[in-house]
């Protein structure tokens, strides 16, 4: 996933 997406996960990371 993205970080500019918007989830936050462990690994970091963002789902858009």
């Amino acid at each position: 996933s993205d970080p500019a997406g918007g989830e936050f996960l462990a690994e970091g990371g963002g789902v858009r």
